[in-house]
């Protein structure tokens, strides 16, 4: 573990006021759908940065050029885009049904805001013996091992006490209204946070603990498995050209209606502009967003993020800043781009380069410009 922060002063103040950007909804040009959503599970989950599809590309093409099937689900929304000349009627009958049923399936699962989800089961279970959970939450708790290591501690799905202690999860610790955690209350918490404590099986598919108040956190990375299991779907029915997006999470397949790729843009980390940063045209790839500005504490003048640095215990500062990130999968670019966040600009881009993945950093700079840096891959 890594060494205590330098001791803070933390302030107690008269009001604590909290503010969440949910996701900006992808633009559809064919008919919508919509599930419905508790509230308290809509507001409950960190949204990252938004990420949405621009159709100026295709407005060439009449509304019935692709299908745009959309609903809610593990705390955000999700979407699937697929060009119509790749469906029959009878897939199109079935295909909001079945991915609805596969993201409520995962949901059930990982949530933390369920009280009976197999990750709170896991999560109140106080022994040290091996624990069955589904094959879904081993297979996402081995890459979030995985991840742990390769960032040396960045990422890790173990952060869940220190998550609740600054207010940010379903277990609000931090009992004293109108104060942030101190230095105590966050060297406590931080004993019970570590990757090295928990040991994970595929076969069959269980999780121990090595600390009995070990707590997990999936919602770094939830939502990566989600995309991929719903492009893992799609290619199961052979669709051969899709676009899907859970929260901000996009995966890729095949070339769009006019071969050029699916043209989406990221925004720049701001709650008050929407502007587009850049536009990337994604081909059989995936693309994650993870911003400082979404689901956010505000004290005082100082605004902290729902992001907490798992080696200090510590939530980020917002800078108005974002990371982004190219990868093969979903799961992986969307823990890293949380993981990227944690490092910081140069380390970050540093690690990028070693695992060989692109990444582009968005921050407000001088006279409130943004500026950005990237690895040499990243588009342009």
């Amino acid at each position: 573990m890594a060494k205590s922060p330098a001791p803070i002063e933390w302030k107690k103040l008269p009001e604590v006021t909290r503010k969440s950007s949910p996701w900006r909804k992808l633009k559809r040009r064919a008919k919508r759908y919509f599930l419905p959503i508790s509230l308290a599970v809509a507001v409950a989950l960190a949204v990252t940065i938004v990420v949405i599809v621009n159709l100026k590309k295709v407005e060439k093409h009449s509304s019935d050029a692709y299908l745009t099937i959309s609903g809610s689900a593990m705390g955000s929304t999700w979407s699937v885009k697929i060009p119509t000349a790749e469906l029959r009627d009878t897939t199109q009958n079935r295909l909001k049904s079945e991915i609805t049923t596969l993201l409520d399936k995962l949901d059930s699962e990982m949530s933390l805001w369920n009280s009976q989800s197999e990750v709170s089961k896991f999560n109140d279970y106080l022994k040290e013996d091996w624990y069955p959970v589904p094959q879904e939450i081993a297979d996402v708790v081995n890459k979030s091992i995985l991840i742990s290591e390769q960032t040396e501690g960045a990422f890790d799905i173990t952060v869940a006490p220190l998550v609740f202690l600054w207010g940010f999860g379903p277990k609000n610790l931090n009992k004293n209204a109108g104060w942030i955690p101190n230095l105590d209350q966050i060297t406590r918490t931080r004993q019970a946070v570590g990757f090295s404590y928990l040991q994970c099986q595929l076969n069959p598919p269980s999780l121990r603990k090595i600390d009995q108040s070990l707590q997990l956190d999936l919602g770094g990375i939830g939502k990566g498995y989600a995309t991929d299991k719903v492009a893992e779907y799609l290619d199961l029915i052979q669709i051969k050209n899709y676009l899907v997006a859970v929260g901000g999470e996009l995966r890729s397949k095949g070339e769009g209606v006019d071969g050029g790729g699916w043209n989406v843009g990221i925004q720049i980390p701001s709650t008050d502009n929407k502007r587009i940063f850049r536009q990337v045209n994604l081909i059989n790839q995936c693309l994650s967003t993870s911003g400082d500005y979404n689901n956010i504490l505000s004290f005082e003048g100082k605004v902290y993020s729902h992001l907490i640095n798992p080696l200090t215990g510590v939530a980020l500062e917002r800078r108005s800043s974002s990371v982004s990130v190219l990868a093969g999968n979903s799961v992986t670019a969307d823990a890293l781009a949380t993981a990227f966040m944690i490092l910081g600009k140069e380390k970050g881009l540093a690690l990028a380069s070693r695992l060989k993945v692109e990444a582009l950093f968005i921050w407000k700079g001088n006279e409130d410009k943004f500026e950005s840096a990237q690895t040499p891959g990243f588009p342009k």
